[in-house]
């Protein structure tokens, strides 16, 4: 085991697991929990939470979701087995989940959908908008706008040096 250097393109690329402190403003703050990169069996997942003690599985970490993974059975065995599960996927994603992710996964309690927007250099932009729309069909009731200044809180922010505590296991 080492702790994962951000930034080290080997680590990234070779890593399956890995384990720390969930430190992202999710619901999952401060629980212990097991890092999953990529598809992965779900018995070694389950092996290696039980080794490790903890209580929250986050999958699609080092942002490894793909819309060829499908994540269902995988999920639903996680939450079955008492974890508090995570899937970080990208905003691009969302429609195709919407589609294919059980309804007994969005509505349970102890699924968290990690909803990741890639915004570069958002500070440098003085008058950028964020907006939260639909697509045509009504399924909000409007839309919200906002600066980047409601949401670019200190309580909201993890700073990459948080992260160095991170260690791999696989």
């Amino acid at each position: 085991m080492h702790k994962l250097q951000r930034g080290n393109d080997m680590d990234r690329i070779t890593t399956r697991f890995f384990t720390g402190i969930e430190i992202e403003r999710s619901p999952a703050y401060s629980l212990q929990t097991l890092f999953v990169v990529g598809a992965q069996p779900i018995a070694e997942i389950l092996e290696l939470a039980h080794e490790h003690g903890v209580e929250h599985i986050y999958l699609g970490a080092n942002n490894s979701y793909s819309n060829e993974i499908d994540y269902n059975e995988t999920i639903s065995d996680l939450i079955a087995n008492g974890y508090v599960v995570t899937l970080d996927y990208p905003i691009t994603a969302h429609d195709h989940l919407l589609a294919n992710l059980y309804e007994s996964i969005w509505s349970n309690e102890n699924f968290i959908a990690m909803l990741s927007c890639k915004v570069s250099n958002i500070k440098r932009i003085p008058c950028l908008t964020i907006k939260i729309d639909d697509q045509f069909n009504g399924t909000n009731n409007g839309v919200w706008c906002f600066s980047p200044d409601e949401v670019l809180s200190a309580a909201n922010f993890t700073a990459w040096e948080e992260y160095e505590a991170d260690i791999k296991i696989s």
